[in-house]
């Protein structure tokens, strides 16, 4: 029988509140991913350095870094940064996007 207070329920709470910190860090992760790749956007530089700048950092966030809700969004964004030449149109709608992405991200961890 399961008790509350049986060493299982200890160690399960212990592993739930491990992953609960891991996937705050991941989250954090992505949001700060995101706010470097905006800050690339709008640095020094040609807009071409800056967008692929912002590409190389967001290659690193993953599926699992960001909420379910988000993980099309993500997907879409890196498919569309993986393009060999970036068209002026393109690189618009991807800045949008990486925006976007960042913005429902704060809103979902901070409503």
């Amino acid at each position: 029988m399961f008790h509350p207070s049986s060493p299982d329920a200890n160690n399960n709470a212990c592993r739930d509140r491990a992953f609960e910190r891991r996937l705050m860090h991941r989250k954090n992760f992505a949001k700060k991913k995101l706010h470097d790749a905006i800050q690339s956007l709008v640095g020094p530089g040609d807009f071409n350095t800056r967008i692929s700048v912002a590409a190389s950092i967001l290659i690193h966030i993953e599926d699992a870094d960001v909420p379910s809700a988000l993980t099309a969004d993500l997907d879409s964004l890196k498919a569309l940064l993986a393009t060999r030449t970036l068209t002026e149109e393109t690189s618009r709608i991807a800045t949008a996007a990486i925006l976007d992405l960042y913005t429902a991200l704060v809103r979902i961890e901070d409503p």
